[in-house]
């Protein structure tokens, strides 16, 4: 497994970089050194778990979410675990380009995480961040839990066993304790778990999951229970329960359990709000072709090379060629071959940020020939990628009439001069 250390002599603050991407790993690695931060980068999570010095954890570990092997998800709870005591306190950042916004912030909670950072990431601010979080400045909240079980004991085991992995947690004995509970939150803040036991001493614990549903649906709810019955588990689910398990069992497999539902729900709600980009995308794109469509003059895209990217469908008439088949083609198939030479000094220029207003003759498949007045502009296609684009007004006939209207004033001007010779 390839490890690699980078030392810098300007500070004496460390950090871990885990990443299976090669060049996220020199990108990441690159800006903490430039930082000052000495840098030890892994390429898995195993590696980093089994070579990471426990008696001197690192100021700050930085990884990726999808990995290989033990991937993100696993990894940050494994840092927050008993079983990792010496670097549950060593702030974690996450660097993924899977999540942004509101999201990012339930799942930086959900990973016991201290920042999510979109990638890819502005220097600046990954290492500022970075220096912050080195400093002691966590922002981040941990996740909270509560726990209805009618048993003190296991209540308390349960509770304790959550925040030894990390979690904020409390306890309710009943129902209604549970029910004010969930109302009040925690530290004015709402629980993004509950545990739930079936049978309580004043309610079902399936009533309860359906009020918690109805108040907070973000909310992982978990029900446990000693009751061997199949169709509870269904009963359960329809009403909106993440996941379930039956006792006994080891309160670190009720942990898991939880974090495998919250990490479950975090997916759907990323599948929903993709699907939901795509739906907008689609439109979005709907009302381009459109627009596109419905130009009256011929709109070419193409690139620098003259490869053509796209094309409406008045330019595709003139060239006589379905427009599903002009892609691919070069803007030079379609032009005279003495001004084919001048396409590229004209790429040339459009691409340095001038704008040319021209005339061109283009010339079909079938060798048919128009005159048209041509506008070419560049434009950003893509992310980064500059393109050209070409509009072109038909003038042939406009052309024909101007020369018909010189072939008369030529005609008219050899007449006037005739009758001036048969004067004299």
């Amino acid at each position: 497994m390839k490890r690699q250390r980078e030392v810098s002599d300007k500070h004496t603050a460390t950090a871990v970089v885990v990443n299976d991407d090669p060049t996220q790993l020199n990108v990441l690695s690159g800006l903490l050194r430039k930082g000052g931060i000495n840098t030890t980068v892994f390429e898995s999570a195993e590696a980093a778990l089994s070579e990471m010095d426990s008696s001197c954890p690192p100021d700050l570990i930085v990884t990726d979410l999808y990995m290989p092997g033990i991937d993100g998800w696993r990894f940050c709870r494994l840092l927050r675990s008993p079983d990792y005591a010496s670097f549950n306190r060593v702030p974690i950042m996450v660097v993924s380009a899977t999540f942004a916004g509101e999201e990012a912030s339930r799942i930086t909670v959900d990973l016991g995480a201290d920042v999510f950072m979109s990638s890819p990431v502005d220097g600046k601010c990954f290492l500022e961040t970075a220096e912050s979080l080195i400093r002691g400045e966590r922002p981040t909240r941990r996740p909270a839990v509560l726990v209805v079980e009618d048993s003190e004991t296991l209540a308390g085991v349960i509770k304790r066993t959550f925040e030894a992995n990390g979690y904020r947690a409390e306890k309710a004995l009943t129902g209604l304790e549970a029910l004010k509970g969930f109302e009040r939150g925690i530290s004015g803040e709402p629980f993004d778990v509950a545990v739930i036991d079936y049978h309580l001493p004043d309610i079902q614990g399936d009533e309860l999951l359906k009020e918690f549903r109805l108040k907070r649906p973000d909310t992982v709810c978990v029900m446990i229970t000693s009751d061997a019955r199949p169709d509870l588990a269904l009963e359960w689910f329809e009403k909106g329960a993440a996941a379930y398990a039956r006792k006994p069992f080891s309160p670190a497999y009720l942990v898991e359990l939880c974090a495998g539902a919250r990490r479950e729900r975090a997916l759907l709600r990323v599948k929903d709000i993709l699907e939901e980009r795509t739906r907008e995308l689609r439109a979005t794109e709907k009302r381009y072709r459109e627009v596109f469509a419905s130009i009256p003059d011929g709109v070419l895209v193409y690139d620098a090379d003259g490869v053509i990217l796209d094309a409406n469908e008045t330019m595709a008439r003139r060239l006589d060629v379905p427009r599903e088949d002009l892609a691919g083609r070069n803007v030079a198939e379609f032009v005279e071959p003495e001004n084919a030479a001048g396409i590229k000094a004209n790429i040339r220029e459009i691409l340095s940020g001038k704008s040319l207003v021209d005339e061109a003759t283009y010339v079909s498949a079938s060798g048919r020939t128009t005159q048209a007045e041509v506008h070419e502009c560049s434009l950003s296609w893509g992310e980064s990628d500059q393109v050209l684009l070409s509009i072109s007004l038909d003038i042939t006939d406009r052309k024909l009439a101007d020369e018909e209207k010189g072939k008369l004033q030529a005609q008219f001007n050899q007449a006037q001069k005739m009758e001036s010779v048969g004067r004299l």
